[in-house]
């Protein structure tokens, strides 16, 4: 999928339970890059695609890459449920195994949360993180919500 002359590369990471996680790569084409990638965590529901037309004015100076959390691209979860904390060990697998050990981060809504479980794990490895479309607060329904999540991702166009 091109936006503005930008085209993405998607790998797939290998996670330890065999879950295939989709990532979509930027690169900024600059010689003059920042040394840490910009890391784009989508909301629920939505996948790394969510960034694409958004990434030629965030990639000035930074590759970009945004993955698809388990359980979000009709792939399966693999044999974890995909909690919080699991997506941000998802994504510390790959930030390991590419080698990158400074990041900046921009999640939106539950890629916020995400973020932050990053921030309480590895504070060092997050050069500067943006938070959007979130809040402070724990959800109040847990049940309810995880109920709704099941449901949504289980149906049959899960998408």
């Amino acid at each position: 999928m091109e936006t503005t002359g930008m085209r993405a590369e998607i790998r797939e990471i290998c996670q330890p339970d065999g879950y295939r996680m989709a990532v979509r790569h930027w690169s900024c084409g600059s010689e003059h890059k920042n040394d840490a990638p910009l890391i784009l965590l989508h909301s629920l529901f939505f996948t790394g695609e969510m960034f694409e037309s958004v990434v030629p004015a965030m990639s000035q100076g930074y590759d970009c890459a945004a993955p698809t959390f388990r359980g979000q691209d009709g792939r399966g979860r693999g044999d974890r449920t995909p909690t919080v904390e699991q997506l941000a060990q998802d994504l510390f697998h790959w930030l390991d195994q590419d080698g990158h050990d400074r990041v900046h981060l921009m999640g939106s809504s539950m890629g916020a949360y995400v973020a932050m479980e990053m921030l309480r794990h590895r504070p060092e490895q997050v050069v500067t993180v943006v938070l959007s479309c979130c809040t402070a607060d724990a959800e109040q329904d847990t049940a309810r919500f995880a109920a709704l999540t099941d449901f949504l991702s289980s149906g049959p166009d899960a998408q």
